[in-house]
């Protein structure tokens, strides 16, 4: 359609005729489909809870925290197509409407924390205590510089938070949990095992009598979805690659020389480090019994000693300077030429008494050492930059309605067409066809897509494109006995090596819980036995199937059984020699018993929220979030 209304643009005609068109349309908008939308939901909202609403901004910060907080975690970008296929969208926007609600009860049942409460809270909380286990300053300054709040915006968040906790807490916090439901939790997580084991394996095909064309007919008549032909596509793409193109744009020694000296600070010198111990003389007496030892020459050591302060509680250990909080301190310990006592200092929380005992210069990585790596990065940029202006080129000419093949061709570029593939990447024939770049992007693009569809450009996390058209389209087809004999053959031997091999595990173990002990049964069938002891649910052995271990814990102790090994193709027959179950420890005990009481609590919490969603309405606004998120359908 796109296409058509190309062409329609190129005339005068057709100008006129598009102009009059769209305006009927945006006049149509304006009468029916805004009106609406303005009077039903606020076009700045995301979600409305009752009387409540998510801004679409506020909504926006929280995504976008949650994605960074991720990347942190992984250690890489995750990147926009990622968070919304993993539903982060939907999770966190649930977190901000369940919290909202919790919002709401604050205000209906007037709950208030006042500022000497969130004074005491904050001090008391474990996150900002120091090595002498008390409220650091130095650690809450720090815990705001990283997250971006100030004091002010900090403590009034703190003050939702915990009355939120309040909520919580009067709703489910005397929650406990049932003995024989600490039982049961204990018996599952720490019951042993021991078993005695073999492995059978199916017969291979060729040891198998050939079917007739009889039994592949009704084989074949039975599973005829699975012997359809796939749906096949012809296309053409176009790949723009930076590594690729970085080749034919070399950058110079100079230019290396330039990016070197202008980022040699961050990137290529480490920074020097220092290993640090403080002591805060907090009190006269301290300060003065301080004073003293330093005058007779004692070592910090020794006025520790005489403090009665373990050496642990004052080590910052070997930091750099972004590593110490005071200002003061931080210059008189980066500024000392060698190791040793320095001061007392007037620091932001009184006097301290500071020692350095480990100095750790800073090296420098030589131009040499760095020079290719640098002259490929500045290729490879030079390359994005060219990938940017061939862009825009190939977009002008898609907008003329071009052909891909013929962009290519004008641009000196190299298009790829592929006659026939499914899903998969195989064609007709089954053979994978490798000549397919990024098949993971690629082929889900191609098989979500019209035949000539105006498509949007694939961007690779390396930074490369691929700009592609569905060319024809051949739909999935019942295929006919005789054209799909072959594969019919091959899946009813696969099927019937596997209904031989459940046959004969099902025998075996019959004659072992009849009465044959299972060493005597795998020297018949020359199959190794081994034993394995104190197996658990949570640490089964290492070489164990999960469906193995599953069947160990359904089997009585002293009977057979069977289950599926790591392929289809294998059973392991197995007995249960014994089972124990270690005594249940009084912390363990305890440990549970805090687990399941917080499992019972957030379960009464959310049913909590889910009634109270019910009761005031919630209501999404799609294309908002859509918006806000980058999602398009």
């Amino acid at each position: 359609m796109l296409d058509g209304f190309r062409k329609i643009g190129n005339s005068l005609v057709g100008r006129l005729l598009t102009v009059l068109l769209f305006g009927m349309l945006i006049f149509s908008f304006g009468i029916w489909g805004i009106g609406d939308m303005i009077r039903n939901f606020n076009a700045n909202a995301i979600a409305k809870i009752g009387t409540q609403e998510i801004g679409v901004l506020e909504f926006r910060a929280a995504y976008q925290n949650e994605i960074q907080s991720i990347s942190n975690r992984i250690r890489r970008n995750l990147s926009s197509q990622e968070a919304l296929a993993f539903g982060l969208d939907r999770r966190v926007l649930d977190r901000m409407i369940n919290e909202k609600i919790l919002d709401q009860f604050i205000t209906d049942w007037k709950l208030q924390f006042g500022q000497d409460a969130i004074a005491k809270a904050i001090l008391t909380d474990p996150n900002f205590a120091g090595a002498d286990g008390k409220f650091s300053r130095a650690l809450f300054d720090e815990a705001l510089r990283q997250s971006g709040y100030t004091e002010d915006g900090f403590l009034a968040g703190q003050r939702v938070v915990y009355l939120r906790g309040q909520i919580a807490e009067a709703m489910a916090g005397s929650m406990s949990a049932p003995p024989s439901m600490i039982a049961m939790l204990h018996r599952y997580r720490q019951e042993q095992r021991s078993i005695t084991m073999m492995t059978l394996k199916a017969e291979p095909a060729a040891s198998i009598a050939a079917p007739t064309d009889v039994q592949l007919t009704a084989f074949f008549n039975e599973r005829k979805e699975t012997f359809r032909a796939p749906e096949y596509r012809s296309f053409t793409y176009l790949t723009l690659r930076p590594a690729e193109l970085a080749a034919s744009l070399p950058a110079s020694e100079d230019e290396a020389k330039a990016v070197y000296e202008k980022t040699k600070t961050t990137r290529f010198q480490t920074k020097e480090t220092r290993g640090v111990r403080q002591l805060v003389l907090n009190d006269a007496d301290k300060s003065a019994k301080a004073s003293t030892a330093l005058k007779e020459g004692k070592s910090f050591q020794d006025i520790l000693s005489l403090l009665a302060i373990n050496e642990a509680e004052t080590n910052l250990g070997v930091i750099d300077q972004d590593g110490i909080a005071d200002p003061a301190l931080r210059e008189a310990v980066f500024k000392a030429a060698a190791t040793g006592i320095i001061g007392p200092i007037d620091g932001r929380f009184g006097k301290v008494l500071a020692e350095v005992y480990v100095i750790n210069p800073s090296v420098e990585t030589a131009f040499a050492t760095v020079a290719a790596s640098l002259r490929q990065e500045l290729s490879v940029q030079k390359a994005r930059e060219k990938i940017r202006e061939i862009r825009e080129q190939i977009e002008d000419q898609r907008a003329a309605a071009k052909p891909l093949a013929t962009i290519a061709t004008e641009l000196h570029l190299k298009a790829v067409q592929i006659a026939e593939s499914d899903a998969t990447g195989r064609d007709g024939k089954g053979a994978l066809l490798d000549m397919i770049a990024e098949p993971q992007a690629l082929l889900p693009a191609i098989f979500s897509n019209e035949v000539n569809a105006d498509t949007d450009v694939l961007a690779i996390r390396d930074g490369s494109l691929i700009w592609f058209t569905v060319d024809s389209l051949t739909p999935s087809r019942e295929r006919s006995f005789e054209e799909a004999k072959d594969a019919v053959k091959a899946a009813w031997l696969d099927d019937e090596r596997v209904r031989l091999l459940s046959q004969k595990a099902s025998d075996v173990v019959r004659a072992i819980n009849g009465g044959k002990k299972i060493n005597a049964v795998a020297s018949e069938l020359s199959l190794p036995v081994k034993g394995l002891a104190n197996l658990t649910r949570q640490t089964p052995a290492q070489d164990l199937a999960s469906t193995v271990v599953s069947q160990v814990f359904l089997t009585p102790v002293g009977q057979a059984a069977s289950a599926l090994g790591d392929a289809s193709d294998e059973r392991v027959i197995f007995v249960v020699d014994k089972a124990s179950l270690p005594k249940m420890e009084e912390a363990s005990g305890k440990t549970l018993a805090n687990e399941v009481a917080l499992s019972l609590s957030d379960d009464v919490i959310a049913q909590l929220i889910s009634d109270t969603r019910t009761r005031i309405g919630v209501t999404i606004n799609e294309p908002a979030l859509q918006a806000a998120t980058g999602k398009t359908n």
